[in-house]
């Protein structure tokens, strides 16, 4: 099954390279080491670079705003990250270290509140209800069951070996020689970006991603030692900041199998567009807090969500599987929809063939001189 999982998993990654155009390299020059390497740094610095970028990312969702909110941007796109020029970055220091010694002094170092606690989209705190005053909401699903365990009716719900037995049985026994060799073929639609079609080949845990776009035909390839890309700025190798975004959002995309369940979590009911849902909460662990969405008809995992821990508050990450098809003796999701506080990486994947057993050759996984 491992096999399987680090298939899917390069599969999914490629996929989302191959749905972004791919910088100029001297547009992509990111620090090697800590934070430290960057200018200017002084309420974060302990984080590494990537790191950095992450919670940069959660602020400006939270906020709703783009980079040029806080940062200086000059004439020709250049951009004075250093800068303390604008106020609102002098600002934004001293909201970060608010929130991390409100949740260290109140909430003994847990991530309780964060900037979206009081901005919720909005460049300026909401601390004014809106009018007229909406309708109380129903309780949670959660505060639903801890009543109806106070009045004596305890509802009935499935454990967590349960749920997944039932999921294992849904997708079959997936065939681990069968994926490791694999081509998938469809479109990719991104908000930014017009509807463009894809081919992935996997081969040996490396991929080739072929995109079809308005710029010309794209290619994004990604191996174990590194990944490469040719687009409209030439053939370049990706550099390591771009490649530790990709194993980001290539976890955050692969297909779950039953044996990378947690072995604990705790077992909900939820809603996912108006359907009634069980959902697997597990602990937060080394990969933070995941949320497993189950179809209480058919045993098939729905979402998978992950929330991952930063001094700026809990980033969430999501994603929506659907149409699931027999490929051979077992099924897999045709339809892959994944959100992020990242804008750009956010997009939908719909393959309309995939097949197991691909004959690859090799040599379309190296870089060009």
């Amino acid at each position: 099954m491992k096999a399987a999982t680090i298939a899917l998993m390069t599969i999914a990654s490629a996929a989302i390279l191959s749905a972004q155009p791919q910088p100029a390299p001297q547009q992509q020059r990111p620090a090697q080491g800590g934070s430290k390497e960057l200018k200017n740094v002084l309420v974060l610095k302990d984080l590494p670079p990537a790191e950095l970028i992450r919670n940069m990312r959660f602020i400006s969702a939270s906020l709703g705003v783009s980079c040029d909110f806080c940062h200086v941007f000059g004439p020709g796109d250049t951009r004075d990250f250093a800068s303390d020029d604008k106020e609102e970055k002098r600002t934004a220091r001293n909201m970060i270290r608010l929130v991390i010694d409100t949740n260290t002094n109140f909430f003994k170092g847990h991530t309780a509140v964060s900037c979206n606690t009081c901005h919720r989209g909005s460049s300026h705190p909401m601390s004014v209800p809106m009018l007229p005053v909406a309708a109380p909401q129903p309780m949670h699903q959660h505060e639903e069951h801890e009543a109806d365990e106070a009045a004596g009716h305890k509802p009935v719900m499935p454990t967590r070996d349960e749920l997944v037995s039932r999921y294992a049985r849904a997708i079959g026994n997936v065939d681990q020689k069968a994926i490791s060799s694999i081509e998938l073929k469809g479109t990719r639609q991104a908000s930014e970006h017009p509807a463009a079609p894809i081919d992935v080949v996997v081969s040996k845990g490396n991929t080739r991603v072929t995109a079809t776009t308005q710029d010309g035909e794209m290619v994004s390839v990604v191996t174990p030692n590194g990944g490469w890309a040719r687009d409209e700025h030439g053939t370049h190798a990706m550099p390591p900041m771009q490649l530790e975004f990709t194993r980001e959002v290539l976890d955050a995309l692969r297909p779950t199998f039953p044996a990378g369940i947690p072995a604990e979590g705790r077992v909900m009911k939820a809603h996912i567009n108006d359907k009634d849902v069980w959902v697997l909460t597990t602990p937060a662990g080394t990969n933070g807090r995941q949320r497993f969405y189950f179809d209480p008809e058919t045993g098939l995992l729905l979402r998978r969500q992950t929330l991952t821990y930063e001094p700026v508050g809990a980033i969430p990450q999501q994603t929506d599987f659907d149409d699931y098809r027999d490929v051979g003796g077992f099924k897999l999701p045709f339809r892959v929809d994944y959100e992020s506080v990242d804008r750009g990486a956010s997009r939908s994947l719909q393959y309309t063939e995939i097949v197991p057993n691909a004959k690859v050759d090799q040599k379309v996984f190296v870089q060009p001189e």
